[in-house]
């Protein structure tokens, strides 16, 4: 899938902005610990001895800072980008966007970049 602006394109994938950006409860660190706790990685996912995951996820965070949606905008592939949409439903309430001081609907995206080595 390709990450367009033209809103009308077949594979255009919407990104709701607010003012204030919707957070993760502790920060960045807080969300990285989080999924590098919780993500799980099936034997299938890895091709002699080596996995790649390059993966990108965007998500909605509502109003009241759920979760509500998830999708896959670059893939790593069947197995992982299901690990990835796992992961990305499983998250605990983000401290939501804001526009003029008041919760919106909003957009954040999700990178997934391991390499694991099985060999080495």
């Amino acid at each position: 899938m390709v990450i367009t602006e033209k809103a009308d394109a077949d594979d255009a994938v919407t990104f709701i902005r607010t003012e204030t950006a919707p957070n993760f409860p502790g920060g960045k660190d807080k969300l990285r610990a989080f999924i590098n706790k919780n993500i799980s990685f099936p034997a299938t996912a890895y091709k002699d001895g080596v996995l790649n995951m390059d993966a990108v996820v965007q998500i909605t965070i509502a109003k009241d800072g759920v979760v509500k949606d998830a999708r896959i905008v670059k893939s790593s592939g069947k197995t992982l980008d299901a690990e990835a949409l796992r992961m990305a439903r499983m998250l605990p309430k983000f401290h939501p966007g804001l526009n003029g001081g008041v919760p919106a609907e909003s957009s954040y995206t999700l990178v997934f970049q391991y390499y694991v080595n099985q060999q080495q």
